[in-house]
C-alpha cells in the first residue's frame, strides 16, 4: 500500500515529464482531482482534518472512577484485579450506572492499553565468572584493500564476564584460520576460558573442534568410529569426561548478540 507521500510525488514528476492535466492525473492514479491539486500545490501532504471528540453518554460519566480502579491495579495481586465484567457490576452497585456490559468491557480493554498496564519491561541479569566463558562468532565483511574491495572474515573472541575482545581479520574462512584465530585470542587474553561458545560453527570446523564421541553424535563415515576410541581415552581421566561440547549439544547454545554484531560489522 502506497502511502500519500509517494503518491504525491508520483503526480508531481507525471506533470513535469509528461505534462498531463489534472483530469489525466486523476485517471491515472485513481485518486480525486483535489488530491491531484493538493499534490501540485505542495510536496507535502496536508495534515489530516482533525474530528472532534466523540460524545459517550453512557461511559463518560464513570471514565474517572474506572480509571482510579484500573490504576489501582497495578498494587494489587494479580488474582484481586478488577476484569472488565467486575468493573461493570460495581458500576451498577456501587453507583447505580445504567450502561451496558459491553460498553465497560470495550472501554476497559482500550484503557489498560493506554495506560500501559498489559505490558511489563523484564530484565534477566547474566552473571559470569571471571574467565569461565567466552563467545567467539567468525563473520564475514567486505573492506577496501588497495582500492580494491575483498571479502574477509572477522574472528571474534569476547569474554563474558568482562566484555573484553579480541578481533581479527582473515582472507578465509578456513579451519586453520577459525583454530588460528583461537590461539592469538588466548595469547592476547594471557589464558584459556573454561568454556567457549560459539555462535556458528560450520559442519566440517565442528568435525574437527567436537568429535562424535563429545557431542554424543554419531560419526558420519566408518573412518570415525576407529577415532572413536582414541578421542575417549584422551577425553576421560578414571572415567569422568573431563572436556565437553557446549556447541553442539542440544538446548545449550545461545545467541551472543554483541559478538554476532561486531562479526558482521567488522
Amino acid at each position: 500500500m502506497r502511502s500519500r507521500v509517494e503518491l504525491f510525488e508520483k503526480i508531481r514528476r507525471d506533470r513535469r515529464l509528461d505534462q498531463l492535466s489534472i483530469r489525466e492525473l486523476a485517471d491515472r492514479h485513481g485518486v480525486h482531482r483535489r488530491t491531484v491539486r493538493q499534490a501540485l500545490a505542495a510536496a507535502v501532504p496536508p495534515p489530516r482534518q482533525a474530528y472532534p471528540v466523540r460524545p459517550r453518554p453512557a461511559i463518560d460519566p464513570w471514565v474517572t472512577v474506572i480509571d482510579a480502579w484500573l490504576i489501582g491495579d497495578k498494587d494489587a495481586p494479580r488474582k484481586q484485579r478488577h476484569t472488565a465484567r467486575r468493573v461493570w457490576q460495581r458500576l451498577v452497585a456501587e453507583h447505580q450506572a445504567t450502561l451496558a456490559e459491553v460498553t465497560v468491557s470495550r472501554y476497559v480493554a482500550r484503557r489498560r492499553v493506554e495506560l500501559g498496564l498489559l505490558t511489563h519491561e523484564v530484565s534477566i541479569p547474566q552473571a559470569h565468572l571471571a574467565g569461565a566463558e567466552a563467545e567467539v562468532d567468525f563473520g564475514e565483511f567486505y573492506s577496501t584493500i588497495a582500492g580494491v574491495v575483498v571479502k574477509c572474515w572477522m574472528f571474534v573472541m569476547r569474554l563474558s564476564h568482562s566484555g573484553k575482545a579480541f578481533h581479527i581479520a582473515f582472507g578465509t574462512q578456513a579451519q586453520e584460520a577459525f583454530l588460528e584465530g583461537h590461539v592469538l585470542a588466548f595469547e592476547y587474553f594471557g589464558g584459556v576460558a573454561g568454556r567457549i561458545r560459539t555462535d556458528y560453527v560450520a559442519r566440517h570446523i565442528i568435525g574437527v573442534l567436537c568429535p562424535a564421541v563429545l557431542c554424543a553424535r554419531p560419526p558420519e563415515n566408518p573412518a570415525g568410529v576407529a577415532v572413536m576410541a582414541r578421542v575417549r581415552a584422551h577425553n576421560e581421566i578414571d572415567g569422568k569426561t573431563i572436556a565437553s561440547c557446549p556447541c553442539c549439544r542440544k538446548g545449550s547454545c545461545r545467541h551472543a548478540g554483541e559478538v554476532l554484531r561486531e562479526a558482521r560489522n567488522g
